[in-house]
């Protein structure tokens, strides 16, 4: 949903109070449908990828400062809780879970270019596949991020990252895999975390060896 869509309604309803016109209970109601639309489409997906990027960035406690305000929006802003949060290091935490996967024999990947292979294979072995079958082989809940999921199309993830330039970084959009219709998916690259749920459906379509 456009915001601009519930900001002309707040706008009429002003004007209305302006002129000194009384605004009946079905306008207010037609606001508050509006409202909890875009709560709905817009600001808890919106909650949801900052709280995504904050929690991966973070190590410790933050805070998440939410702001809404008919006239501007939703505003959002992060920081640590106190000086013992800090950024986490773009390298690996001590113990961080380094086991690679090989595919049929294949050399071993990382979990995330393992991800990438296993999707890569089967679109190849299944070339009159269409993005809502694709989906449904690789559903969103295999992944920790329900918005992200496992593949999304290249289009969808560039017009989200107007907003959340980092998606770039969380999705192969480098190695997007082009479907029969001419879609092009392009899949999620974050797998610290629901790797074993993936990993299942992997093992019923492969031969998977860990190192």
């Amino acid at each position: 949903m456009d915001y601009n869509e519930l900001k002309k309604g707040y706008e009429a309803i002003a004007m209305f109070r302006e002129l000194g016109l009384p605004v009946s209970d079905e306008q207010m109601k037609g606001i508050s449908n509006l409202e909890r639309q875009y709560l709905k489409e817009e600001i808890i997906p919106l909650i949801q990828q900052e709280l995504e990027s904050r929690v991966e960035q973070f190590i410790g406690d933050f805070k998440l400062r939410i702001t809404y305000t008919p006239g501007q929006g939703l505003t959002m802003a992060a920081e640590s809780a106190d000086h013992e949060a800090t950024a986490k290091p773009h390298n690996t935490a001590s113990g961080q879970d380094r086991t690679q996967y090989a595919i049929d024999g294949s050399e071993p990947l990382s979990k995330k270019r393992f991800v990438l292979e296993v999707v890569r294979r089967y679109v190849a072995s299944h070339p009159d596949i269409t993005l809502e079958e694709l989906e449904q082989r690789f559903p969103s809940s295999l992944s920790h991020s329900r918005i992200n999921g496992v593949v999304r199309t290249y289009d969808s993830v560039a017009q989200r990252a107007e907003q959340h330039p980092d998606l770039l970084t969380r999705f192969w959009m480098n190695e997007p895999i082009s479907l029969q219709d001419g879609t092009r998916v392009v899949v999620y690259n974050q797998w610290g975390k629901n790797f074993e749920l993936f990993l299942t459906v992997a093992r019923e379509l492969h031969e998977v060896r860990n190192d």
